[in-house]
């Protein structure tokens, strides 16, 4: 059976009498020798501070394999030990586990590298409110300030401008704000035609509308191509006057005012700043054809 020193554990030639590796004496009791302490043994803390160089956390130090070093001196003291006691083949596997773990953290280090932390505004415009919500959310950014703007480029409800702009970095979880089109401003509520200036009022008589189905039947050129250009006004504006906007104009003001249906709810700006407006298709079409007539008769045909 093999012998082995029972102070350093370097094993002993059959004839030894001291051992060559630390001078301690072999007395007869050891003959028969004793198996070497188990590697989980070796690696334990002993009764005194071995001497490492402390492991390094920058990421220079990292990187320039300074911290693989330390790591390694920190396992080669424990490696030492482990070799006074252990056969060569565990030595070898002992030292080749610590390189592997010391060089694959430099390693992974070193690729990782730094987080920006700053994402791209994704292309928006064109899209719906609600389609818009859910890019954002997957691009890791957040719906800020909604609000309704005039476009002449976008239809109702589409996405008209961004803010931040498209394209732009910003930090993950900004806000971004978004303008939703409500169609073109609406062009038929001037009063002032053209520049011919004003025509004076001839008012109808009857408390009545100029046109009574307006808000439910298309009207065509014929049928009001005889109204004078001030019942054409008239009936373009008591359009807006059915939903109770009010008028700036002072003779429309006064003319609505006598009427008995008439009730006003909002100052021209207000009813003018409605989203969505209150018109339906065919109250615009009437409104956009009688304008059309409006300036024909005001301004001498010029359209």
């Amino acid at each position: 059976m093999a012998r082995f020193c029972v102070k350093c554990g370097a094993r002993l030639r059959p004839a030894d009498k001291v051992c060559v590796a630390c001078g301690e004496a072999i007395s007869s009791d050891t003959d028969g020798g004793e198996e070497p302490a188990p590697v989980e043994a070796a690696l334990a803390p002993c009764d005194h501070a071995p001497s490492t160089v402390p492991l390094q956390d920058s990421h220079s130090a990292r990187c320039s394999g300074k911290g693989a070093t330390a790591g390694y001196d920190t396992v080669g003291t424990a490696f030492k030990r482990v070799s006074k006691l252990a056969s060569p083949p565990v030595c070898v596997i002992v030292a080749g586990l610590a390189l592997a773990l010391c060089a694959g953290a430099a390693a992974s280090s070193c690729i990782a590298g730094p987080v920006s932390g700053e994402v791209l505004v994704p292309e928006l415009v064109g899209s719906t409110q609600e389609a818009a919500t859910g890019i954002l959310a997957d691009a890791d950014l957040k719906l800020g300030a909604v609000s309704a703007v005039y476009s002449d480029d976008r239809p109702v409800g589409q996405v008209s401008s961004v803010s931040p702009a498209s394209g732009e970095k910003v930090p993950a979880g900004t806000e971004i704000d978004l303008a939703i089109s409500k169609g073109p401003q609406p062009k038929a509520y001037q009063t002032d035609i053209c520049q011919q200036g004003p025509v004076a009022p001839q008012r109808p008589e009857s408390d009545a509308y100029v046109l009574p189905e307006s808000s439910n039947r298309l009207y065509s050129e014929a049928e009001v191509s005889g109204l004078s250009a001030w019942e054409l006004s008239v009936a373009r504006n008591e359009i807006y006057a059915r939903h109770g906007r009010g008028f700036a104009d002072q003779e429309l003001a006064a003319y609505f005012a006598s009427q008995s249906w008439y009730r006003q709810r909002y100052t021209p700006e207000q009813f003018d700043a409605l989203s969505p407006s209150p018109l339906n298709d065919v109250e615009r079409a009437n409104a956009e054809m009688l304008v059309r007539i409006e300036k024909q008769k005001k301004c001498g045909g010029a359209l």
